[in-house]
């Protein structure tokens, strides 16, 4: 039976209430873990919130109960449990826009089936970043303000606790970078918008966060990675950092009308010709395979929902080569195959790897 956590600044966090109910922007996050069944109908999901509170990290993971331990801690001891009973590394997923809570449900399903259920993948757990997000359309620009409001705080301080858990609980610096590394961010659409507003306010280099980071159909602006944009900065916490963009995507062409703002989406129309080629950074159009994906139903994971999660945009759990790719990436490959080099780390994913699955 699947277990995954949550993190979550939805006021009134409940899979049983309705979503409506649960807009209110939190400034700090609680947390819990989501069980369910494989192919089971998700309302019998159950989820347990963790006690709230403070606890030191300082001997936090030399505590022989996890259970007595409140808030962040215990969030944390939780993560370095799961690692070691499975010997897998955690999926950190920030979702996009109008996701509300039965959708974050099926996304974390989705996850699993894409990533998890494959035993040769590196991933073993999933992290639900989880904000208020409505069901509606016509809501993008509340989304937009709620994710805002969320990068700005309660996913900043989860940066910041993060930061300080890997710092105080560990003593060891091996040990500490050995679990960083198996700690990888992954944010889809609109969660990127809130990963630029958390960068503008976080400035810790001393320490990298993440191994890997996706961004995945990024709804920001194109010119996100130049020097001293946010991204940019805040790729300096990563091991190494992909984009994914899909010049297809026709969902981030509304998005640009809605919020009206001149410069084109990062996550249609890649980088801008003053985005630097940094060495750990890396630009990856998957125009190609998703465009066959449209075609073929046999390359595309669970067809004929694209009122929900359309093909052109949800490709990372969608379109199998594209999971293939990303597969290769949370294997922390130096070499990946099936992609077309160009210059300064800009890359095309080619239809047909080499041994991709």
């Amino acid at each position: 039976m699947p277990t995954h956590l949550i993190a979550t600044n939805r006021d009134g966090f409940d899979l049983r209430k309705a979503n409506s109910a649960q807009l209110g922007v939190l400034a700090e996050f609680n947390f819990g873990e989501l069980t369910f069944v494989t192919d089971g109908p998700i309302e019998k999901d159950t989820y347990k919130a963790f006690p709230v509170g403070i606890s030191p990290y300082s001997g936090s993971l030399e505590v022989a109960d996890e259970t007595q331990l409140l808030g962040y801690a215990r969030f944390f001891r939780r993560m370095v449990e799961l690692t070691k009973e499975s010997g897998k590394e955690i999926l950190c997923f920030v979702h996009g826009y109008r996701h509300p809570v039965e959708r974050l449900q099926e996304t974390i399903r989705r996850i699993q089936k894409a990533y998890i259920d494959d035993p040769q993948c590196n991933i073993g757990h999933v992290v639900m970043i989880s904000w208020p997000s409505t069901d509606q359309t016509d809501e993008y620009r509340h989304d937009r303000t709620r994710a805002i409001q969320t990068g700005k705080g309660a996913f900043l301080r989860f940066l910041e606790e993060w930061r300080k858990f890997l710092l105080e609980a560990f003593t060891n610096i091996e040990d500490r970078e050995q679990f960083a590394g198996k700690f990888n961010l992954v944010a889809a659409s609109m969660g990127n918008k809130l990963l630029e507003s958390s960068a503008e306010g976080f400035h810790f280099r001393d320490l990298k966060l993440f191994h890997e980071v996706i961004h995945t159909a990024p709804d920001v602006g194109r010119s996100q990675f130049e020097k001293r944009k946010p991204l940019y900065e805040l790729a300096k916490l990563a091991r190494r950092v992909h984009i994914y963009h899909n010049r297809g995507d026709l969902v981030l062409d509304i998005s640009t009308y809605v919020v009206n703002e001149l410069e084109p989406r990062l996550g249609k129309n890649g980088p801008t010709v003053f985005t630097p080629g940094e060495d750990n950074t890396y630009f990856i159009d998957v125009t190609i395979p998703v465009g066959i994906a449209l075609l073929g139903p046999n390359t595309v994971i669970d067809p004929g929902d694209e009122l929900e999660f359309p093909t052109v945009h949800t490709y990372f759990v969608k379109v199998k080569r594209v999971v293939a790719d990303a597969k290769h990436i949370f294997a922390h490959e130096n070499w990946i195959p099936g992609r077309l080099p160009f210059f300064r780390h800009r890359e095309e994913l080619l239809p047909v790897s080499f041994h991709a699955k």
